[in-house]
């Protein structure tokens, strides 16, 4: 079928500009509905994207920025020296994961400018997303009929998490745009094959591959597809086509990658993490890719997909369907480690489930309508469109609206000065302190999250204790400074705590802390180097000190799942929003279905999802939980059980006593009108008992009700007494929790 008779134009003999001109002029609505959702998803990705890159994964855009910077100011004149040398350490520091592309034209972007400006490579990547949205279209109209184009660009252009990703300092989406490419054109081969049209796609594909290896899978899985229904089995697996095909694609990326393997470092590291066979035997890991697949386009989405591939048309759609998701599924095989937990693994899947959304809008567009009922579908399409663009602008504003990225640079930029842009630090930070490190502008090596640290143990790995892990960064980069940033991940690391309390503080702000390594006082009180050596780092062992608490959370899992989260509050003068997050699902009962030991991001997410906090309320997890904050996070289902949130949490309260005690809550230990007050180990154990009481009541779906006793008891024995809840409420009859706990 030529274009002329694909797109029903009426010109036997015409160029490619009268071909055009027709198409404009023989479907305006499908001209108007492309035009629509190309600028208004263009301008959706521009909103605030002058502000630093923290709504999507911090830690990987900013990665690519500190390789950016280093290409750019080692070419710059009229620089300070130590920003030089910050730069290439940094840079250095990172690592090599794929070719760095995009932070090369980032770099040569700052030349033309005349300094760096984030928000130019994440146009780049935002241009690129919607040049793989023409491409798609083009794949669709290969595929279906009528306006099913359309519905598959919509999806691909206004899905929330496709926009997040698509204005991310990443390659991903370069990676999508040259999929789509590569795709479109072994489509092109199939149905008009030539030497010169597979060398083409050949050539497409190999730099997708270069770009980012998992993309090569439902590559692969739609050449192989298409192929054997076009010629057969014997055809497709016997002919020339396919080995140079697959010879000449994987070349690229199999010079750089395994070269780079090699050679060790970041990429070696990467693959060994990123392969882990006996994944396949947990059920969590299994899981967790549905839980990814469903956070980029949800579970209903999700479904209907499916069923397009069922409805899809016989023939090519079909075959190319079934090859791309059968990629799909063996990038999951070949990356079980990263598709289980990195949500933008999946950014494959968007393309591949707009095709099949595409293939149920064919069927639909299959009925015949009167002139009246297309005009009125036609309309309906239209507010749905806007609807889409309002709900995804939506989305982005509340994901950026969330980032105190004012803040963090203010914050980071103090501490640079302080530490007199080091490049000898330790950094215990929720990125890993590469945003920190940026925007302060010095450099340092992190220190591992506990629940890393007891990921490894979990595994079977050797993990030093913290004097040792200490002793050994120091010696491999002479640091100079600690830079706490994360209060919360010190407080649940309490043999790092006890380290640092012997060490002087250099600087203390809301949210950081600096400790000075140099110091003498601490050297001398570790009697890890004499009082001559005290002046500098040392490389003697640090004393282990034996005073009966927890040294990691795996040797605390004894007291319980939560058990290290509880002793980090017990007795502290403040506690901070994420050590309440974690303790959260907890006391509902739903610890099994999310476990206190996530990544922060899923953590948030899940909860949310779940409904134990507010899906509008920004979280800023670092920060110390003050009544004002509390009030927000925790007070509505304990103090308000006729709102919108306890209605979704389903608590009724029926005790008589309940009523006293929930005002005793309100006023003694959250009242929402001292908003600087800080929360206390034991005022927040209070807290999370009294919510205890109303969960246990009428629990959430899914609770563990014996659950919710066990962390009642574990609160009492570990945080506050019965004796002391009662002083802290104010003399309130605490029956309710007497007679929970006895249960």
């Amino acid at each position: 079928m030529t274009l002329r008779q694909r797109w029903g134009l009426p010109y036997d003999n015409a160029s490619a500009m009268t071909l055009l001109h027709s198409f404009l002029r023989c479907h305006p609505w499908r001209t108007a509905a492309l035009g629509f959702l190309l600028l208004t998803s263009f301008g959706i990705r521009l909103y605030r994207i002058w502000e630093p890159p923290m709504e999507f994964h911090p830690i990987r855009q900013y990665r690519s920025a500190v390789i950016a910077r280093g290409y750019f100011l080692s070419s710059s004149r009229g620089i300070p020296e130590w920003r030089a040398r910050v730069a290439a350490i940094s840079k250095q520091r990172e690592g090599v994961l794929e070719p760095p592309l995009l932070e090369l034209a980032a770099s040569a972007l700052y030349r033309v400018k005349g300094g760096e400006a984030l928000w130019l490579p994440r146009v780049v990547s935002s241009l690129s997303w919607l040049i793989g949205a023409a491409l798609l279209y083009a794949i669709a109209r290969r595929l279906f009929r009528g306006a099913a184009a359309v519905v598959c660009v919509a999806f691909y252009l206004l899905l929330p998490f496709g926009v997040l990703a698509s204005r991310s300092f990443q390659p991903d989406a370069a990676m999508v745009m040259l999929l789509m490419a590569s795709l479109l054109l072994i489509l092109r081969y199939h149905l008009r094959p030539s030497r010169a049209g597979l060398l083409v796609a050949t050539g497409c594909t190999g730099l997708a591959g270069l770009v980012k290896p998992i993309c090569l899978l439902p590559i692969f899985g739609s050449y192989l597809a298409v192929a054997l229904w076009k010629r057969g089995l014997r055809g497709a697996l016997l002919g020339p086509a396919l080995p140079t095909f697959a010879a000449v694609s994987l070349l690229p990326g199999a010079v750089f990658y395994l070269r780079g393997m090699a050679g060790g470092g970041a990429l070696l590291a990467q693959a060994h993490g990123s392969f882990v066979p006996q994944l396949f035997l947990e059920p969590e890991f299994w899981r967790g890719w549905l839980s990814q697949a469903g956070r980029v386009v949800s579970y209903p989405v999700l479904a209907c997909a499916v069923l397009g591939l069922v409805l899809s048309p016989r023939g090519l759609p079909r075959s190319l369907l079934v090859g791309l998701w059968a990629g799909y599924l063996a990038v999951g095989i070949v990356f079980p480690y990263h598709v289980s937990t990195h949500d933008y693994y999946h950014l494959q899947l968007i393309p591949i489930i707009a095709l099949c959304l595409g293939s149920l809008a064919a069927l639909v567009g299959r009925q015949r309508f009167s002139p009246r009922g297309l005009l009125a579908a036609r309309l309906a399409a239209g507010l749905a469109l806007a609807l889409a663009a309002a709900l995804s602008l939506r989305a982005l504003h509340v994901r950026v609206a969330a980032c105190d990225s004012a803040a963090l640079v203010h914050r980071a930029q103090e501490i640079g000065t302080i530490v007199g842009h080091t490049t000898e630090s330790i950094l215990l930070d929720r990125d890993y302190g590469k945003a920190v490190a940026y925007h302060g502008e010095f450099s340092g090596l992190p220190w591992p999250h506990w629940y890393e640290i007891s990921s490894s143990l979990e595994q079977g790995r050797q993990e030093p204790p913290a004097a040792q892990r200490l002793r050994n960064l120091i010696a491999d980069i002479g640091a100079d400074y600690f830079i706490v940033t994360d209060l919360g991940e010190m407080e649940l690391q309490r043999d790092l705590k006890d380290l640092l309390r012997t060490c002087p503080v250099l600087a203390r702000g809301e949210h950081y802390v600096i400790f000075d390594l140099r110091g003498s006082v601490w050297a001398r009180q570790s009697g890890w180097c004499t009082a001559e050596e005290a002046s500098g780092p040392c490389s003697r062992p640090i004393p282990y000190p034996d005073d009966g608490h927890p040294r990691t959370p795996i040797e605390a899992s004894a007291q319980g799942e939560t058990g290290p989260l509880l002793a980090a509050i017990e007795g502290a003068e403040l506690v901070t929003v994420g050590q309440f997050l974690r303790l959260l699902p907890a006391v509902f009962g739903l610890s099994d279905r999310i476990p206190c030991w996530l990544p922060r991001e899923t953590l948030l997410s899940d909860l949310r999802r779940a409904g134990l906090i507010d899906r509008s309320i920004g979280v800023e997890y670092d920060a110390p939980l003050t009544r004002g904050r509390a009030a927000v996070l925790i007070a509505r289902p304990v103090l308000e059980p006729k709102s919108s949130l306890a209605e979704r949490l389903m608590i009724r309260l029926s005790w008589s006593e309940t009523a006293a005690f929930r005002v005793a809550v309100r006023e003694r230990v959250l009242p929402a009108g001292s908003p600087g007050d800080y929360v206390t180990g034991k005022e927040l154990g209070a807290a999370l008992l009294a919510t205890t009481v109303v969960a246990r009541q009428r629990p959430t779906p899914g609770a563990d009700v014996q659950a919710i006793d066990r962390f009642a008891k574990a609160v009492v024995d570990q945080v506050v007494a019965l004796d002391e809840m009662k002083d802290i409420l104010g003399g309130a009859d605490t029956g309710p929790l007497q007679a929970m706990i006895a249960l």
